[in-house]
């Protein structure tokens, strides 16, 4: 625990540092006015399987909302075998204001709200959400690599909204299977790249590109499932409910579906009454 608070201790310095950078304020006695040491903290948890990557997330941030000092770190997990603040198969953050509630086997990470509350509560979070679709990192590397992308924009873009709240930093929890030597290390690499590259905010908004170049969106292209089909595979699944897609026609594009977020989920299931498949909603 004493290198836990170590870190923490370096972590409110940081976050100390960016919040006078944030308001213009000069910084407290003794500190370094180098630009390069104001940046809010960006934690990038690896380890392998039950190496307690997720305890340390949470005791950081723990610490971070316990220390008087009225900060919302955000906590992102890329596992997509815990689901973390959704459900397996997902990537998520939110911002953590209090202290997370104690692990249980449904809930790494506390109790998220995975639709609306009617009250709000101390201990519900209502996360921003990917849905990936696997719990396996390797099954669709390529979408995994996006969906870690789009997280990041997501959270650069809400620091730039509030630059103060930006000094509070964001903590990731990361699969085992980043530092697993199971797996091959060109994938490794790859997606701890994705991770460095989208939560330091190294990918260029569209309005910064030049004229006339885009994003690639070109890494895969969706399949519609007909649901009646025998063969769809819907069966005893778990499908996600996307946002809207943008209402400007001319924003749209083929894969804009895999960087919609998720805004429920519904299991399908027998209705042995009916002789038919029905859902339920979350």
């Amino acid at each position: 625990m004493s290198a836990y608070a170590n870190v923490h201790i370096a972590l409110e310095q940081m976050r100390v540092r960016a919040l006078s950078k944030a308001r213009g304020s000069p910084l407290p006695p003794g500190e370094d006015a180098d630009p390069k040491l104001c940046e809010a903290p960006r934690v990038l948890i690896l380890g392998p399987e039950n190496a307690g990557k997720t305890t340390v997330a949470k005791i950081l941030t723990n610490y971070a909302v316990r220390g008087g000092q009225i900060w919302t770190p955000l906590l992102a997990n890329v596992d997509p075998s815990e689901g973390a603040w959704a459900i397996p198969g997902t990537l998520s953050v939110t911002p953590v204001s209090t202290a997370i509630p104690t692990y249980s086997p449904a809930s790494p990470l506390g109790f998220a709200a995975t639709s609306a509350p009617l009250v709000s509560a101390s201990h519900q979070h209502v996360p921003l959400a990917y849905w990936y679709g696997h719990s396996d990192t390797k099954r669709n590397p390529l979408l995994l690599d996006r969906l870690i992308r789009n997280l990041g924009e997501n959270i650069n873009d809400k620091f730039d909204l509030n630059p103060e709240a930006k000094a509070a930093g964001i903590i990731v929890d990361t699969p085992a299977s980043f530092a697993s030597n199971s797996t091959p290390a060109e994938h490794r690499q790859k997606l701890i790249k994705a991770c460095v590259d989208a939560f330091r905010k190294t990918m260029a908004p569209s309005s910064a590109l030049p004229v006339g170049a885009a994003r690639a969106v070109s890494e895969m292209q969706p399949v519609r499932v007909n649901a009646a089909s025998p063969g769809s595979g819907l069966l005893n699944a778990v499908l996600a409910v996307l946002a809207p897609p943008n209402p400007d026609e001319n924003e749209r594009y083929d894969e804009e579906i895999l960087d919609l977020t998720v805004t429920g989920f519904i299991y399908m299931w027998v209705d042995t009454l009916s002789a038919g498949m029905g859902a339920a909603e979350g």
